[in-house]
Protein backbone atom coordinates (compact mmCIF):
# COMPACT_ATOMS: atom_id res chain seq x y z
CA UNK A 1 0.00 0.00 0.00
CA UNK A 2 0.89 3.46 -0.76
CA UNK A 3 1.44 6.22 2.14
CA UNK A 4 -1.56 7.65 1.02
CA UNK A 5 -3.56 4.95 1.34
CA UNK A 6 -2.43 3.71 4.49
CA UNK A 7 -3.46 7.67 5.76
CA UNK A 8 -6.64 6.90 4.14
CA UNK A 9 -7.40 3.68 6.22
CA UNK A 10 -6.43 5.53 9.12
CA UNK A 11 -8.17 8.26 8.94
CA UNK A 12 -11.32 6.37 7.65
CA UNK A 13 -11.18 3.88 10.77
CA UNK A 14 -10.37 6.92 13.02
CA UNK A 15 -13.54 8.35 11.69
CA UNK A 16 -15.89 5.04 12.08
CA UNK A 17 -14.44 4.51 16.02
CA UNK A 18 -15.22 8.06 16.78
CA UNK A 19 -18.65 7.38 14.92
CA UNK A 20 -18.83 4.43 17.13
CA UNK A 21 -18.41 6.03 19.99
CA UNK A 22 -21.18 9.04 19.41
CA UNK A 23 -24.10 6.98 20.35
CA UNK A 24 -22.91 7.60 24.01
CA UNK A 25 -22.75 11.28 23.53
CA UNK A 26 -26.41 11.16 22.15
CA UNK A 27 -27.70 8.95 24.15
CA UNK A 28 -26.33 11.34 27.16
CA UNK A 29 -28.58 13.91 25.43
CA UNK A 30 -31.90 12.28 26.16
CA UNK A 31 -33.05 14.96 27.92
CA UNK A 32 -32.99 17.45 24.89
CA UNK A 33 -35.07 16.75 21.70
CA UNK A 34 -33.32 15.21 18.52
CA UNK A 35 -34.34 18.02 16.47
CA UNK A 36 -32.84 20.53 19.12
CA UNK A 37 -29.56 18.46 19.08
CA UNK A 38 -29.49 18.61 15.70
CA UNK A 39 -30.57 22.46 15.12
CA UNK A 40 -27.67 23.22 18.12
CA UNK A 41 -25.14 21.04 15.93
CA UNK A 42 -25.62 22.55 12.48
CA UNK A 43 -25.32 25.92 14.31
CA UNK A 44 -22.05 25.17 16.49
CA UNK A 45 -20.49 23.40 13.18
CA UNK A 46 -21.11 26.73 10.91
CA UNK A 47 -19.58 28.79 13.97
CA UNK A 48 -16.55 26.76 13.76
CA UNK A 49 -15.98 26.43 9.89
CA UNK A 50 -16.23 30.20 9.92
CA UNK A 51 -13.97 30.41 12.23
CA UNK A 52 -11.77 28.21 10.20
CA UNK A 53 -12.03 29.61 6.79
CA UNK A 54 -11.05 33.13 8.91
CA UNK A 55 -8.17 31.55 10.14
CA UNK A 56 -7.12 30.57 6.41
CA UNK A 57 -7.84 33.81 5.09
CA UNK A 58 -5.61 35.65 7.88
CA UNK A 59 -2.52 32.79 7.64
CA UNK A 60 -2.34 32.22 4.11
CA UNK A 61 -0.55 35.01 1.99
CA UNK A 62 -2.78 34.29 -1.53
CA UNK A 63 -6.79 34.84 -1.49
CA UNK A 64 -9.12 32.06 -0.17
CA UNK A 65 -11.32 32.60 -3.38
CA UNK A 66 -14.88 30.50 -2.86
CA UNK A 67 -16.48 28.45 -5.26
CA UNK A 68 -19.40 30.37 -7.45
CA UNK A 69 -22.44 29.44 -6.09
CA UNK A 70 -23.84 27.08 -9.42
CA UNK A 71 -20.90 25.53 -8.91
CA UNK A 72 -21.69 24.42 -4.76
CA UNK A 73 -24.97 23.07 -6.57
CA UNK A 74 -23.34 19.63 -5.61
CA UNK A 75 -22.65 20.93 -2.01
CA UNK A 76 -26.31 22.03 -1.12
CA UNK A 77 -27.50 18.86 -1.95
CA UNK A 78 -24.90 17.22 0.11
CA UNK A 79 -26.29 19.72 2.57
CA UNK A 80 -29.70 18.63 2.89
CA UNK A 81 -28.48 14.55 2.64
CA UNK A 82 -26.18 15.08 5.82
CA UNK A 83 -28.93 16.99 7.63
CA UNK A 84 -30.96 14.45 7.16
CA UNK A 85 -28.33 11.49 8.52
CA UNK A 86 -27.74 13.46 11.72
CA UNK A 87 -31.32 14.35 11.94
CA UNK A 88 -32.28 10.84 11.53
CA UNK A 89 -29.25 9.51 13.64
CA UNK A 90 -29.65 11.33 16.56
CA UNK A 91 -33.66 10.22 16.64
CA UNK A 92 -32.79 6.92 16.32
CA UNK A 93 -30.52 6.77 19.08
CA UNK A 94 -32.48 8.60 21.33
CA UNK A 95 -35.67 5.90 20.23
CA UNK A 96 -33.76 3.27 21.66
CA UNK A 97 -33.35 1.81 18.08
CA UNK A 98 -29.55 1.83 17.99
CA UNK A 99 -28.99 -1.80 16.60
CA UNK A 100 -31.29 -0.24 13.48
CA UNK A 101 -29.06 2.65 13.37
CA UNK A 102 -25.55 0.32 13.58
CA UNK A 103 -27.24 -1.87 10.77
CA UNK A 104 -27.80 1.29 8.85
CA UNK A 105 -23.35 1.65 8.86
CA UNK A 106 -23.01 -2.21 8.10
CA UNK A 107 -25.01 -1.47 4.89
CA UNK A 108 -23.06 2.06 4.08
CA UNK A 109 -19.99 0.63 3.40
CA UNK A 110 -21.60 -2.00 0.73
CA UNK A 111 -23.70 1.09 -0.54
CA UNK A 112 -20.09 3.13 -1.12
CA UNK A 113 -18.93 0.11 -3.46
CA UNK A 114 -21.65 -0.07 -5.17
CA UNK A 115 -22.13 3.52 -5.62
CA UNK A 116 -18.21 3.23 -6.61
CA UNK A 117 -18.36 0.76 -8.79
CA UNK A 118 -21.30 2.04 -10.85
CA UNK A 119 -20.71 5.98 -10.98
CA UNK A 120 -17.15 6.08 -10.77
CA UNK A 121 -16.10 3.13 -12.38
CA UNK A 122 -13.80 2.13 -10.08
CA UNK A 123 -12.84 -1.70 -10.36
CA UNK A 124 -12.59 -4.42 -7.71
CA UNK A 125 -10.42 -7.17 -7.48
CA UNK A 126 -11.21 -10.92 -6.72
CA UNK A 127 -10.29 -10.82 -3.48
CA UNK A 128 -12.11 -7.77 -2.58
CA UNK A 129 -15.44 -9.34 -4.06
CA UNK A 130 -15.14 -12.11 -1.56
CA UNK A 131 -14.58 -10.03 0.89
CA UNK A 132 -18.03 -7.64 -0.35
CA UNK A 133 -19.82 -11.43 -0.34
CA UNK A 134 -19.05 -11.90 2.91
CA UNK A 135 -19.97 -8.34 4.66
CA UNK A 136 -23.29 -8.62 2.01
CA UNK A 137 -24.24 -11.86 3.78
CA UNK A 138 -23.38 -10.67 7.16
CA UNK A 139 -25.91 -7.25 6.65
CA UNK A 140 -28.40 -9.69 5.31
CA UNK A 141 -28.15 -12.31 8.19
CA UNK A 142 -28.92 -9.00 10.49
CA UNK A 143 -31.40 -8.18 8.53
CA UNK A 144 -33.94 -10.55 8.94
CA UNK A 145 -33.07 -10.71 12.45
CA UNK A 146 -35.02 -7.66 12.73
CA UNK A 147 -38.16 -9.09 11.63
CA UNK A 148 -39.08 -5.86 10.78
CA UNK A 149 -38.60 -3.64 7.31
CA UNK A 150 -35.54 -1.84 8.11
CA UNK A 151 -36.44 1.94 7.22
CA UNK A 152 -34.25 3.27 9.72
CA UNK A 153 -31.21 1.46 8.37
CA UNK A 154 -31.76 1.67 4.77
CA UNK A 155 -32.07 5.83 5.05
CA UNK A 156 -29.31 6.09 7.73
CA UNK A 157 -27.20 3.91 4.55
CA UNK A 158 -28.72 5.65 1.36
CA UNK A 159 -28.50 9.14 2.85
CA UNK A 160 -24.78 8.93 3.45
CA UNK A 161 -23.71 7.13 0.85
CA UNK A 162 -25.26 9.51 -1.50
CA UNK A 163 -23.36 12.36 0.99
CA UNK A 164 -20.09 10.46 0.09
CA UNK A 165 -20.41 10.25 -3.33
CA UNK A 166 -21.43 14.04 -3.53
CA UNK A 167 -18.49 15.09 -1.88
CA UNK A 168 -16.40 12.79 -3.95
CA UNK A 169 -17.39 14.30 -7.24
CA UNK A 170 -18.09 17.71 -5.92
CA UNK A 171 -15.92 20.53 -7.11
CA UNK A 172 -15.73 22.14 -3.73
CA UNK A 173 -12.66 21.49 -1.24
CA UNK A 174 -13.95 19.68 1.67
CA UNK A 175 -13.74 22.85 4.27
CA UNK A 176 -15.56 24.78 1.39
CA UNK A 177 -18.13 21.77 0.86
CA UNK A 178 -18.59 21.87 4.43
CA UNK A 179 -19.22 25.76 4.51
CA UNK A 180 -21.70 25.28 2.26
CA UNK A 181 -23.41 21.88 3.58
CA UNK A 182 -24.30 24.13 6.59
CA UNK A 183 -25.29 27.26 4.85
CA UNK A 184 -27.98 25.33 3.77
CA UNK A 185 -28.89 23.80 6.86
CA UNK A 186 -27.90 27.25 8.98
CA UNK A 187 -31.65 28.98 8.62
CA UNK A 188 -33.98 25.96 8.78
CA UNK A 189 -31.90 25.48 12.09
CA UNK A 190 -31.96 28.82 13.85
CA UNK A 191 -36.05 28.97 12.35
CA UNK A 192 -36.99 25.73 13.97
CA UNK A 193 -35.51 26.82 17.40
CA UNK A 194 -36.98 30.28 16.90
CA UNK A 195 -40.36 29.19 16.09
CA UNK A 196 -41.20 26.10 17.57
CA UNK A 197 -43.16 26.17 20.98
CA UNK A 198 -41.01 26.83 23.56
CA UNK A 199 -38.28 29.21 21.38
CA UNK A 200 -37.40 31.01 24.73
CA UNK A 201 -35.56 27.96 26.52
CA UNK A 202 -33.80 26.84 23.11
CA UNK A 203 -32.07 30.31 22.43
CA UNK A 204 -31.04 30.20 25.76
CA UNK A 205 -27.83 29.13 26.87
CA UNK A 206 -29.84 26.15 28.96
CA UNK A 207 -29.24 23.71 26.03
CA UNK A 208 -25.65 24.56 24.91
CA UNK A 209 -24.59 23.62 28.95
CA UNK A 210 -26.09 20.39 28.88
CA UNK A 211 -24.49 19.65 25.33
CA UNK A 212 -21.36 20.58 27.13
CA UNK A 213 -21.52 19.26 30.64
CA UNK A 214 -22.04 16.02 28.99
CA UNK A 215 -19.54 16.34 26.02
CA UNK A 216 -17.00 17.07 28.56
CA UNK A 217 -17.08 13.75 30.20
CA UNK A 218 -16.80 11.48 26.64
CA UNK A 219 -14.03 14.55 24.98
CA UNK A 220 -11.05 12.63 27.29
CA UNK A 221 -11.95 9.10 25.59
CA UNK A 222 -12.09 11.32 21.89
CA UNK A 223 -9.30 12.50 22.28
CA UNK A 224 -7.13 9.07 23.41
CA UNK A 225 -8.05 8.10 20.15
CA UNK A 226 -7.15 10.74 18.21
CA UNK A 227 -4.01 11.36 19.23
CA UNK A 228 -3.25 7.51 18.67
CA UNK A 229 -4.07 7.40 15.37
CA UNK A 230 -2.16 11.07 14.57
CA UNK A 231 1.23 8.89 16.55
CA UNK A 232 0.51 5.90 14.02
CA UNK A 233 -0.03 8.05 11.19
CA UNK A 234 3.49 9.79 11.96
CA UNK A 235 4.94 6.58 12.21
Amino acid sequence: MTDQEIRGVWIGLSGYILWGLSPIFWKALNQVEAMDIVSWRVICTFVFVAACNLLLRLTRRGKVTPLPFLRNKLSMLGGGLIGLNWGMFVWAVESERVVEASLGYFMNPLMNVFLGVVFLGEALRKAQWLAVTFAAAGVLWLTISLNAFPWVSLTLAISFALYGLIRKVAPASPLEGLKVETSVLLIPAVAFLLLRGNASENLTSDTATVIDRKSTRLNSSHRCISYAVFCLKKK
